[in-house]
């Protein structure tokens, strides 16, 4: 008893947590030690969970139609017209292009909240998918069509919008 009033509280404290985790190990692996895999493999001893029946994606629709948290239960606008989402492309300015080996970058601002997005080829941006990238400007389409994003060009008044025809 005295050798164990001479030990550190410390030390008596790591024995425990290491003894408690030496049981955890094996009492783990200890149905894998016992029964092999032979046993775990029978059919007569295998347990069956019965499969759940699963709905079409279709049979969900009047969840968005009827949506449960909107008064009246209308639905929502962004769902029913999606394509009146999608800002025009005069919300854009393309700030840059990076061309260089494979990579190939745009940098866009939307000019409303004055945001810089980096893209790629692939990517989207507001509904609009990114096409291509070129020096000429960034090839999107979205619901209006195939448009093209082109870097300004500057005049004597000012800034104005390249049009692909220039």
């Amino acid at each position: 008893m005295t050798k164990l009033a001479n030990t550190p509280p410390m030390t008596i404290l790591l024995a425990f947590f290491c003894g408690a985790g030496l049981l955890t190990l094996f009492l783990t692996f200890l149905p894998s030690l016992v029964w092999s895999d032979e046993i775990i493999s029978d059919p007569a001893v295998r347990i069956e969970f019965p499969t759940v029946a699963t709905r079409s994606f279709e049979s969900y629709a009047v969840i968005a139609e009827k949506p449960l948290f909107n008064p009246g239960h209308m639905a929502d606008p962004s769902i029913t017209n999606p394509a009146s989402q999608i800002p025009t492309l005069d919300s854009y300015r393309l700030v840059g292009i990076v061309l260089a080996g494979n990579v190939k970058l745009a940098l866009v601002e939307r000019k409303a909240v004055k945001q810089v997005v980096t893209l790629h080829a692939g990517d989207t941006i507001d509904g609009r998918h990114v096409d291509d990238i070129t020096e000429s400007g960034v090839a999107l389409s979205g619901s209006s069509g195939p448009e093209i994003l082109s870097m300004p060009k500057p005049t004597r008044q000012g800034w104005s919008i390249a049009t692909p025809n220039e």
